[in-house]
C-alpha cells in the first residue's frame, strides 16, 4: 500500500520587507495543491554578532559595545516575535534558530521538499547566492515584491544541460506532471524531455540573443524553471552569464532543483 506524506515547503524569512511576498506565495501554495505544509524560520545570525565581540586589537568589549549587542539582539526578538504573530493564518508552523544562516538552512532542509527565499530588487546578496549555488533540495525564490502568484503557466529554460533537467524532475515530484512551455534558445542538443513527459513538454526552439528572447517570455509565464547558477555570482556577473541576469531581473518566482 502506498503512503502519501505531506510535502513541506520551509521560507526562510531575514527581514520585514520579505513578509508580504512570502504570506501570498504560502496561499498560492495552498490553493492550488493538497497536502502541504508551508513553514518558517527565522535565523538569528550569529554572524551579524561579531563586530560585536571584540574591540579593535582584540580587547574585550566595552560597555557601550555590548549595550549595542544587547539592543540589537532585543530588535531580533522583536521582529521574530512580529512575524510569529503576523504569520498564524498563512504557516502551519513558525520557529526561529540561532545559528549561521546557511548551516542552519542546510540542516533545516533535511525535514522538508523545498526551501522558498524572498530576494529584494537589484543584485543578489551574497547570503542568497551561497544558497542559490549549496543548496542540495529545490528552491524557489520569489521577489518581494511580488503580489499574484500562481502556478498556471509553466515556463522552463532548457539550455540542454543536466541542471535544468534535474530542476523539471524535481518540479514534477514535487508539484505534479503538468503541461510544460518548454523554451530552448540556440540549443542544438538532442531534446530528452518530450521522450520521458511526451506532449506535456511543448517545445518551442528560438534562436537570437539569449537574455533578450527570454525576458520576453517570463511575463507571459507564473513561474519560470531553471538550473541555477554554474558559477559563483562575481564570475557569472563579470562575464555576463544568462542565469544571473535573469534570477536577479525577474519578477516572477524562479524554481531551481
Amino acid at each position: 500500500m502506498t503512503i502519501k506524506t505531506k510535502k513541506r515547503v520551509l521560507f526562510s524569512i531575514s527581514k520585514k520587507s520579505e513578509i508580504p511576498a512570502a504570506f501570498k506565495f504560502s496561499q498560492a501554495i495552498k490553493k492550488y495543491f493538497d497536502n502541504v505544509e508551508t513553514c518558517v524560520v527565522y535565523v538569528k545570525d550569529v554572524s551579524k554578532y561579531e563586530i560585536f565581540q571584540n574591540n579593535i586589537s582584540g580587547y574585550s568589549m566595552t560597555n557601550a559595545a555590548t549595550m549595542v549587542m544587547n539592543e540589537y539582539k532585543e530588535i531580533e526578538d522583536n521582529f521574530y516575535e512580529e512575524i510569529k504573530e503576523k504569520s498564524k493564518s498563512y504557516f502551519d508552523k513558525v520557529y526561529s534558530i540561532t545559528g549561521e544562516s546557511m548551516e542552519v538552512i542546510t540542516e533545516e532542509m533535511k525535514a522538508y521538499d523545498l526551501l522558498v527565499v524572498v530576494r529584494d530588487e537589484g543584485n543578489l546578496t551574497s547570503s542568497l547566492t551561497d544558497i542559490i549555488r549549496s543548496h542540495y533540495k529545490p528552491l524557489i525564490i520569489i521577489n518581494e515584491n511580488g503580489t499574484d502568484f500562481k502556478f498556471d503557466k509553466i515556463l522552463m529554460l532548457n539550455d540542454g544541460g543536466y541542471k535544468v533537467n534535474k530542476s523539471v524532475f524535481s518540479y514534477f515530484n514535487i508539484f505534479g506532471e503538468s503541461k510544460v512551455d518548454v523554451l530552448r534558445v540556440n540549443v542544438e542538443d538532442r531534446d530528452r524531455l518530450t521522450e520521458r513527459f511526451g506532449e506535456i513538454c511543448n517545445l518551442i526552439h528560438k534562436n537570437g540573443d539569449e537574455v533578450e528572447i527570454i525576458s520576453e517570455y517570463i511575463p507571459k509565464y507564473d513561474i519560470v524553471i531553471m538550473g541555477g547558477l554554474n558559477y559563483p555570482a562575481f564570475f557569472e556577473r563579470f562575464t555576463g552569464q544568462t542565469g544571473l541576469k535573469i534570477i536577479e531581473t525577474s519578477n516572477k518566482p524562479i524554481f531551481i532543483g
